[in-house]
């Protein structure tokens, strides 16, 4: 547990510094939901030290790399500190919008609204290459309804999850006679903790990758109130609904990999990609001739994947640009950078993303320095025109390079 609860640290702040917590929590203080026979102080401590030790197995290599080329307290900083200070209340992705039915059609339909949709899914509907003649509405239909039954399911869970523990610590049996409650209450707890990770950016992408460990909560809530004879229907509906749910994800990869239709081979990758998506690799190669090894290459935007395509480095501790990233004094400290070596080329991408905001609003300064010091290449997908002629909008994407 305490390797695990390492691991989350490593790979996700919030997420291991919650379960961390709860787990220590949960091992620091008489649980008298164990039974009549409470652990005594000295096992609880080898648990303790157990849990401590186990959780210093990643952590540990990692602060000693990072300490020994001097950067343990920036990796405090950027790692614990900022993420809750400067960056939590600028990436907010409302939880309450799917939970709004009397709003139907408003997910799919809004602009912004993609976010609360898998993301796949969500460009198969737009590009319209789901099989089946006018079958957009339908599909439009069970998207929406999945993903607000999905987000609706968090709370009823919650709430059922806290009753049965409120329950259980009174020392009620909390559903089926002879079932034990300390697996349960343990689990609830670490649910609620993983959930918080999720927060205050409760996109699609945040929300599933906390579910599995609600979905687990939620079967085991169910579990613990259907009585014993109804426990094998319980298992069938549960298994059924699990068939479905793989078999929808089945078929639609594989529309999804039939509709990348065209193949990028790029010096450092070979991917495919829907036609409208492959003037990335005019772009790269754009990068590539005209930024020379070992120089920088600018990216205005969060399309940091530029730079590993390009094998071209940023000039910025940060390769993307949210809020908290972009230096001090509205981003004057990555001007400051740039002015220095000015880059050969500027990659601008969107600047403004759902729940984030607009990347202007928040450095001006360094809007104000690629707005006055570069122009729009507009023959860059004339020389090297994309498969399929199809060129990106420029306020989507435009390469841009040094005025005069």
């Amino acid at each position: 547990a305490g390797i695990g609860a390492g691991i989350a640290l490593t790979g996700k702040q919030s997420l291991g510094l919650y379960v961390g917590a709860a787990a220590g929590l949960l091992l620091a203080f008489p649980r008298p939901w164990l039974g009549p026979e409470r652990t005594p102080p000295a096992a609880r401590l080898r648990e303790i030290a157990a849990f401590g030790l186990g959780a210093a197995v990643p952590v540990v290599p990692l602060v000693a790399y990072v300490a020994a080329h001097g950067l343990l307290g920036d990796m405090v900083e950027s790692g614990l500190v900022r993420p809750f200070t400067d960056y939590l209340g600028s990436s907010g992705v409302p939880f309450s919008v799917p939970l709004r039915w009397w709003e139907w059609g408003s997910l799919v339909g809004a602009p912004g609204r993609f976010v609360y949709l898998p993301e796949p899914f969500w460009n198969l509907l737009y590009r319209e290459v789901l099989p089946g003649r006018d079958g957009s509405g339908a599909y439009a239909f069970a998207g929406e309804f999945f993903v607000r039954a999905l987000y609706t399911s968090l709370p009823l869970i919650g709430i059922a999850a806290c009753a049965l523990v409120v329950r259980a610590l009174r020392g009620g049996s909390g559903g089926r006679s002879g079932d034990g409650q300390s697996g349960y209450v343990v689990l609830a707890a670490l649910t609620l903790a993983a959930t918080l990770s999720a927060f205050p950016r409760a996109d699609f992408a945040h929300v599933i990758g906390i579910y599995p460990l609600v979905l687990l909560l939620g079967m085991a809530s169910v579990s613990r109130l259907v009585p014993e004879r109804g426990q094998g229907g319980l298992v069938a509906l549960e298994s059924a609904g699990l068939v479905l749910v793989l078999t929808a994800c089945t078929a639609l990869a594989i529309v999804q990999h039939r509709s990348l239709t065209e193949r990028m081979d790029l010096e450092r990758a070979s991917v495919r990609v829907a036609p409208e998506d492959a003037f990335v690799g005019s772009v790269v190669r754009a990068a590539r001739a005209r930024v020379p090894e070992g120089e920088a290459l600018f990216v205005y935007g969060n399309e940091a994947f530029f730079y590993f395509l390009a094998d071209r480095y940023s000039p910025w501790r940060f390769s993307q640009l949210y809020p908290g990233q972009t230096g001090s004094d509205g981003g004057r400290e990555l001007v400051e950078r740039l002015t220095e070596r000015p880059p050969a080329l500027v990659i601008r991408g969107f600047l403004r993303f759902p729940g984030v905001p607009a990347i202007p609003d928040y450095a001006p300064a360094l809007d104000d320095f690629v707005r006055g010091r570069y122009r729009r290449d507009r023959d860059v997908f004339l020389r090297d025109p994309p498969p399929g002629g199809v060129v990106p909008s420029p306020r989507y994407l435009s390469i841009l390079e040094p005025r005069g």
